[in-house]
């Protein structure tokens, strides 16, 4: 993992404030909680952190490199969103195996890392995994992009939002 850094990060829409002068370190293995009411802001900044949102005025380091003007790509941050951001014309497992495949990994490499990142994480998936997403229940959807986001090879950061609020309590 990585350490992050958020300097004097201030972001509108439109005319509404909604992250003011935010600052804060994570360091290296530190598991991080932000926490707020709805539109407070939380998922604006995980957005700026991975390079998903660009309009805004402040930095963003990773490891004390300045990544503010870096692409999402080049951050090496695996990221699992509220709204599961999968692709509906994959199945649950090309959904999951989706940044091996975009790294060119052979097929022999994705089935043996989608094989042990379901195992790895146990998250009741298995046999859902010819399913589209259309055919997926709420908890099942966090679960395939828990684990696309589990599956990728070192990342230098996981960030998650919301990442239990359609998981049913007995997995959470």
């Amino acid at each position: 993992m990585a350490r992050i850094s958020v300097k004097n990060v201030t972001k509108y829409y439109d005319r509404e404030l909604i992250l003011n002068n935010i600052s804060l370190d994570i360091e290296d293995k530190e598991f991080f909680c932000i926490t707020g009411p709805s539109g407070s802001g939380k998922t604006t900044l995980l957005k700026v952190v991975a390079g998903l949102d660009t309009n805004y005025t402040g930095r963003v380091y990773i490891d004390d490199i300045d990544v503010t003007y870096l692409a999402p790509g080049q951050r090496n941050i695996a990221m699992v969103f509220q709204e599961y951001a999968l692709y509906p014309n994959l199945m649950a497992k090309e959904n999951i195996s989706f940044p091996l495949r975009i790294k060119k990994y052979s097929n022999e490499r994705i089935d043996q890392k989608l094989r042990s990142t379901i195992k790895q994480i146990d998250i009741g998936i298995e046999k859902y995994l010819n399913f589209y997403p259309r055919e997926l229940s709420a908890g099942h959807k966090q679960r395939v992009a828990t684990g696309r986001a589990i599956i990728r090879d070192n990342p230098n950061v996981f960030l998650f939002d919301e990442p239990l609020s359609n998981l049913d309590a007995k997995i959470r």
